[in-house]
């Protein structure tokens, strides 16, 4: 298999974390090529993804992910669930979700049509009053157009190498374990994204508008919820008119504005606390 025979800096870097995982993303994308592969530290509850290493230099994250828009990703729901083997975007997406307003904003905006993740969960052993603080190292290898979608081969090689990189994985946390991943002065963006529209949505119809956002149909979300299509319909109606939209993109922009608006709130009172230590 090519991974076992580009492993040579992975042996001469086992000692360095930050070295070592780019030459596992590199070694990856030996045997599996992509067009843009990274590894970096995701944090599904709050904050977003911490970049470590990404490939091509000049790639741009979204700035949107910097509002947490990243929280409507299938892939971040993919994560939730401690997966054990690697998976892509295509395997988790809804069938609708290409015709979503988050595919826009961040896949089809980078031309990027399939990606393929290997996350592993991690803690530290701490807790706060929310969570206890949950990373995930990710290694993540997008593809654009011209290299396609992952073919179930490509898919069945990623799952014999797993537990190769699950192992260079351990390693590099052991050898990186008194750093923090995590920054608990930063807002919970997942408490944002359930707020949204709370005061004058009932629960059920956040729900709705929570699937609609991530990308799911009508039927996905009736499958979803266990309701029935034409309910799904009559409470995405009322929730457009309480919303005050009529469209999936007037939906999202307004999400955008809120998670924005939210952020911004959250940070004022360390801002405030900053500025009277200042001046004592």
């Amino acid at each position: 298999m090519k991974f076992a025979s580009s492993t040579s800096l992975i042996v001469e870097y086992w000692d360095d974390p930050q070295r070592l995982l780019e030459s596992v993303c590199n070694a990856v994308d030996v045997c599996i090529p992509s067009s843009i592969r990274y590894v970096n530290w995701a944090h599904p509850f709050n904050e977003g993804p911490s970049e470590i290493y990404i490939y091509p230099k000049y790639f741009v994250t979204p700035a949107a992910y910097e509002i947490g828009v990243w929280t409507l990703d299938p892939l971040n729901a993919e994560l939730l669930k401690k997966p054990r083997s690697p998976f892509s975007l295509r395997q988790v997406m809804d069938e609708d979700f290409e015709s979503s307003e988050y595919f826009r904003l961040v896949y089809q905006s980078a031309n990027i049509v399939d990606e393929l993740c290997f996350g592993f969960p991690l803690e530290d052993g701490t807790e706060n009053s929310n969570h206890a603080k949950k990373h995930h190292l990710v290694f993540g290898f997008c593809r654009t157009k011209d290299k396609g979608i992952y073919t179930e081969a490509e898919l069945e090689i990623a799952r014999a190498i797993y537990p190769a990189i699950k192992v260079c994985a351990e390693q590099a946390c052991a050898q990186n374990s008194t750093e923090s991943h995590e920054d608990e002065s930063l807002p919970d963006v997942n408490f944002n994204l359930d707020a949204f529209g709370k005061d004058v949505l009932t629960p059920r119809e956040r729900e709705v508008i929570r699937l609609v956002l991530s990308g799911h149909n009508t039927e996905s979300v009736a499958h979803r919820l266990g309701i029935a299509a034409d309910t799904v319909k009559l409470h995405r109606k009322h929730a457009y008119a309480k919303l005050e939209v009529k469209s999936q993109g007037e939906l999202f922009t307004l999400f955008l504005d809120f998670l924005g608006e939210s952020l911004d709130s959250q940070s004022m009172p360390s801002q405030i606390e900053s500025k009277t230590s200042d001046t004592e």
